[in-house]
């Protein structure tokens, strides 16, 4: 346990005063704080049932498992029958995808543009069509009961098809991707 330094001083008056001229915490000084054991790698977790934090794993129910990745494509403009781009990249993402790093599920998706349109989306998993969805005069839209089963170093990407004279404007595009392991670091080439 960290403990502070004391040293003794003393006032114009002669008083004395402790004053604390070091101190070291450590988790383990706070009260609700049982970190004993913790190992490298572990995080400190809430245990309900104890009312303590304890040493804990980052993956699993702890972590990174059950956590939800956000993957965003955009274009700018009237878009008609294109491949979006990554959010923040300039290459359309059929050349340049969006590279999952943990094994986990598609498990929904996104849509939004500036104006209502008759668009498909369809979207890609390493360059063969995961699900598609045809919406009629929309601006926004929502997937949310989607389960299909990504790897780690998949690649997604998005192509936006139009009907002629009623093209999204501005059209962004989020995948919603359930982790369920621990990230794979490494290279991978298409």
């Amino acid at each position: 346990m960290g403990k502070p330094k004391l040293l003794k001083a003393e006032e114009g008056d002669g008083t004395e005063l402790d004053l604390m001229t070091e101190y070291s915490p450590v988790l383990d000084d706070l009260a609700d704080m049982d970190v004993a054991g913790i190992t490298d790698g572990q995080i400190p977790t809430y245990n309900s049932t104890s009312g303590h934090y304890e040493p804990g794993n980052l993956n699993g129910a702890n972590g990174l498992d059950g956590s939800v990745e956000q993957f965003g494509f955009a274009e700018q403009g009237i878009t008609s029958n294109k491949w979006l781009s990554i959010a923040g990249a300039y290459s359309a993402s059929d050349t340049t995808p969006a590279v999952q790093l943990v094994d986990g599920k598609l498990i929904g998706f996104s849509y939004t543009n500036e104006q209502s349109s008759n668009t498909t989306i369809k979207i890609y998993k390493n360059g063969a069509l995961a699900t598609s969805k045809t919406l009629a005069n929309k601006q926004r839209f929502v997937k949310s009961n989607l389960s299909i089963d990504s790897l780690a170093l998949d690649r997604w990407s998005v192509y936006l098809q139009s009907e002629s004279g009623s093209q999204p404007k501005d059209p962004v595009v989020i995948l919603y991707v359930r982790m369920s392991g621990e990230a794979t670091l490494g290279e991978s080439s298409a």
